[in-house]
């Protein structure tokens, strides 16, 4: 698991690290309380090791329906759990994390609905 919580670097920073492409052990990311997620969010759709991902955290305030559409038209072929709790989406955005047929998704109103 690679883990930047409370990260206070630039999505600029991260891109060098997004672009990598010898990162085949990397399947979690956690990427909390992160201002910027929605530029993140664009980057790691197109990152190389995007498709092997199968956990990716972005609880946190930072990430809006455009993050969740970067997301959507990313290549997370193995994603089986996404966290997107306390993200503010309207239902465009969640609307985009359902076409993305995620296993497990938490936040909003998935946690709802499991009430």
């Amino acid at each position: 698991m690679l883990t930047f919580d409370n990260c206070t670097a630039t999505s600029a920073d991260l891109a060098p690290l997004f672009a990598r492409t010898d990162l085949d052990a990397l399947t979690s990311l956690s990427l909390c309380e992160a201002p910027f997620v929605d530029e993140l969010c664009a980057q790691l759709a197109a990152a190389p090791f995007a498709r092997q991902l199968r956990e990716l955290d972005l609880q946190g305030e930072g990430m809006t329906d455009a993050g969740a559409h970067a997301l959507a038209n990313g290549r997370f072929e193995r994603l089986t759990r996404l966290d997107v709790t306390r993200a503010p989406l309207t239902e465009h955005g969640y609307d985009a994390i359902d076409g993305m047929h995620i296993v497990d998704v938490a936040g909003g109103r998935y946690d709802s609905a499991e009430e």
